[in-house]
């Protein structure tokens, strides 16, 4: 998808926030959505943008997700999958993307997210 297109489309949902409207969000989809607005707290549009804005479930495949970001640059490339992994583990992420990539203040911000989200301790049958 064109660069263009993912960032008129971000714009538009600049001040929305998703997690108000939707209707069927269970707790674990809400701790895992404030997780991922965590790593965008600058960015925000980004998470709506990922995200179906009136149902728990990310508004794309994720591989258009990927591909949509790709033409973001690395650091934010890297957090929307990372955001994927998060979501639905399919983001892809190989750890060294995360120390050699990121800046540092996206590098504490994913730090800070993955305690988190250890400190909650979620099974995997929980948030797959």
């Amino acid at each position: 998808m064109d660069t263009k297109i993912c960032r008129r489309e971000c714009d538009k949902l600049v001040n929305n926030d998703i997690l108000n409207q939707w209707e069927n969000a269970s707790p674990t989809d809400e701790f895992l959505l404030s997780a991922i607005k965590k790593l965008f707290k600058t960015k925000q549009h980004f998470v709506n943008f990922m995200f179906h804005p009136s149902e728990a479930k990310l508004a794309f495949a994720s591989e258009e997700i990927i591909e949509m970001a790709m033409g973001l640059g690395s650091g934010y490339d890297l957090l929307v999958r990372i955001s994927l992994d998060i979501w639905s583990g399919e983001g892809g992420i190989n750890f060294n993307e995360i120390y050699q990539k990121l800046d540092t203040q996206n590098f504490n911000e994913v730090v800070s997210v993955l305690q988190m989200l250890h400190r909650k301790q979620f099974s995997r049958e929980e948030v797959f």
